[in-house]
């Protein structure tokens, strides 16, 4: 990639989505009102103010990402998948038991307690972080980083 070859972060684009197990396919929705409220069907918020267009994409799981070995396993994870939070985890037992990542989550309030006991499950220890010097136990925070115990 023309990142790697400046010097910069190896990229590559996947034009797919993760998702939970045994999805295959899925609707994408761009947001009306904002890029960064891109959802799949099913999830997202009132704030996306409809969609103006949709596409169909695949779903993977992470654990499925992680099998192919196509990249070396993720030292970080940066999250933010308008909702979809427990879908996603659901299909990163491998990841979240093994590689274990660092990961930077936004979290749906609805999610909170769902997403905390994934994480903590697997010995993640949550905190806000927006403020990171405050641990937050059991439920994830809005803006939460998940470090391994």
């Amino acid at each position: 990639t023309r990142a790697a070859q400046s010097g910069g972060a190896p990229v590559r684009v996947l034009c797919a989505a993760v998702s939970a197990p045994g999805a295959r396919l899925a609707t994408f929705k761009i947001a009306s009102r904002s890029r960064s409220a891109n959802a799949l069907a099913g999830f997202g918020l009132t704030t996306a103010g409809g969609a103006i267009e949709e596409g169909v994409v695949p779903l993977f799981t992470l654990d499925d990402l992680l099998a192919e070995n196509a990249a070396p396993p993720p030292g970080v994870l940066k999250v933010d998948v308008e909702g979809a939070e427990v879908a996603l985890l659901s299909g990163a037992v491998r990841m979240l038991g093994d590689v274990r990542p660092i990961i930077h989550i936004e979290v749906d309030p609805a999610n909170a307690e769902a997403v905390g006991a994934v994480l903590t499950g697997h010995g993640y220890r949550l905190f806000d972080a927006d403020a990171p010097d405050r641990e937050t136990g059991a439920r994830a925070a809005w803006n939460c980083l998940a470090m391994p115990g």
